[in-house]
């Protein structure tokens, strides 16, 4: 996969979650790549991810994860098309 995010393997994503982050009167949905081996991931990502690292651990989550609001179709349809195409993919909700 590549992308805002950078580029990573599928073999080193563990799980797939949809998150909601609470901020303020509004709510923010997630989807969060659970990443084996994040520190090594982080090593190679891109400046902007490097960055934010640090608050999105704060948060709790980790360092790829991208706003359901950017996408052009609902969260669900991304992760069922990532279960089409890695089937021993876990996904938790």
């Amino acid at each position: 996969m590549a992308g805002a995010l950078g580029r990573f393997g599928w073999s080193e994503i563990a799980a797939v979650r949809l998150r909601e982050q609470r901020v303020r009167n509004t709510s923010q949905r997630f989807i969060e790549l659970v990443l084996h081996d994040p520190d090594a991931y982080l090593a190679r990502a891109p400046k902007l991810v490097r960055s934010t690292a640090s608050m999105n651990a704060r948060l709790g989550f980790g360092p790829a994860s991208m706003a359901t609001n950017t996408l052009t179709v609902p969260p669900e349809a991304v992760l069922d098309a990532m279960r089409r195409h890695c089937p021993d993919l876990a996904v938790q909700r």
